[in-house]
């Protein structure tokens, strides 16, 4: 390319050098310090759980000097709620996404189920100023499972479990004959039987461990409910 050195051509050229550095300069240049603002005051939001995956959605951040679309995004998860600011982000935070450009979801694998977990996006600009969203956490679902009873004519009653597909088969009590009614406390982790034949009711853990009769003496116990109130 000819560079004019005289005249009207060379004042045209130089006005065009000039604004093409200013453009340059406004989306990348030097003294840009200034971090992206994340979108909506930096909340993110859980749009759906399961057992070892979630999906977490936020909105776009914007910054005084790089486009909206070629901000970059980083999330990182915990298992402690640590996650406050980007430097702690950046020291305690696992990384599920590196830098993607113009991303406001994703969805999380590889989790473990019951399990909470906080979460916080990172966003960049141009000139590597960065700047975290607001820390949400959230739990990943509990597997739910069967539990049921089985009496045999003949040898030891049984309690059961599997889980609801029907594989991982266990069974948890082996107890005397006529079990009952089964009855779950999940929050309280435990679960009640009656048994006519000896009497008593009975409680276990919901792993079949601290089988103990709580009340005995009965007269052919057969119905069973629990009251519990949060």
């Amino acid at each position: 390319m000819k560079v004019p050195t005289s005249g009207t051509w060379l004042t045209v050229w130089l006005a065009g050098c000039l604004l093409l550095s200013a453009a340059c300069s406004k989306s990348t240049g030097p003294g840009d310090t200034i971090p992206p603002t994340p979108g909506n005051a930096g909340l993110i939001t859980l749009t759906e759980v399961q057992q070892t995956a979630c999906t977490l959605a936020w909105s776009s951040a914007v910054d005084d000097r790089t486009p909206v679309g070629r901000l970059q995004y980083a999330l990182y998860r915990s298992t402690a709620p640590n996650l406050t600011t980007v430097t702690s982000t950046l020291t305690n935070g696992t990384l599920v996404l590196n830098l993607a450009v113009d991303t406001q979801t994703v969805t999380v694998t590889s989790l473990l189920p019951g399990t909470t977990y906080s979460f916080n996006v990172e966003v960049r600009d141009l000139a590597d100023n960065r700047a975290a969203y607001t820390m949400a956490s959230f739990a990943t679902a509990i597997p739910g499972r069967l539990y049921w009873t089985e009496t045999p004519m003949a040898g030891p009653s049984l309690i059961r479990r599997a889980n609801l597909d029907g594989s991982g088969m266990e069974t948890l009590v082996i107890a005397e004959r006529h079990l009952f009614r089964l009855t779950l406390d999940t929050a309280g982790g435990k679960m009640y039987w009656t048994n006519p034949y000896t009497d008593k009711i009975y409680r276990a853990n919901l792993n079949g461990t601290a089988v103990e009769g709580i009340l005995s003496g009965l007269e052919t116990p057969y119905g069973l409910a629990l009251e519990i109130y949060p």
